[in-house]
């Protein structure tokens, strides 16, 4: 065989790779849309009227609480899911509605390629009560507009108990909380923690 033949039937086999690479790039790029395009973004799990209410209960009657969610979590899909949201300001509440019918077959990753977000998402599955901007979180980058009724976030693991991990509640707040608004915070998180566990587990 001489070297133009060589020449030639390596060309053929770059070709036949390149060919092959491209057809599997382009196979996995479907089936990563279909899975994407497939879920959803709000879970549609049935959420007891008592818990409902009781969180309902506490986004009215605390004056700096602007909505408080619920988000169940998958880890071994990388999945985030809403199960519940109360939100008290009627405009925003408008908003939401709109992001949810536009968006529901959008999936939320627990981990993205923010570092400090995967960070803070670490600490709460450890079980760290933390306060955090809204603008640095997930739900600022798809929700911008909430940014006008929210400024901090507050989130507690879901279950209470250690070693444990199923989603957690983030509740968010009108204005940045003093230390002792987070103490009381802390509080009605874990509770509201508790009665969420019944529908998660």
């Amino acid at each position: 065989m001489n070297r133009t033949e060589k020449g030639r039937i390596s060309w053929i086999k770059s070709v036949i790779f390149s060919f092959l690479l491209l057809f599997f790039i382009i196979g996995y790029s479907y089936i990563h849309f279909k899975f994407i395009t497939n879920g959803s973004f709000v879970l549609n799990q049935n959420v007891p009227n008592r818990i409902q209410m009781a969180i309902d209960s506490y986004v009215n009657r605390s004056q700096n609480v602007a909505a408080i969610q619920v988000v169940k979590v998958d880890l071994q899909k990388n999945v985030r899911y809403i199960i519940y949201t109360s939100l008290k300001d009627p405009v925003a509440k408008k908003l939401y509605v709109k992001f949810i019918s536009d968006n529901i077959t959008i999936e939320v990753p627990v981990f993205t390629k923010n570092t400090t977000h995967n960070s803070r998402m670490l600490s709460v599955i450890n079980h760290e009560f933390l306060c955090y901007p809204f603008v640095d979180t997930v739900s600022y980058e798809m929700v911008p507009e909430m940014g006008k009724y929210a400024t901090t976030v507050c989130s507690t693991t879901v279950p209470v108990e250690s070693g444990k991990f199923s989603g957690f509640v983030a509740v968010f707040l009108s204005k940045e909380p003093t230390e002792t608004e987070k103490d009381f915070i802390r509080i009605e998180s874990i509770s509201i923690a508790q009665l969420a566990y019944e529908v998660m587990k």
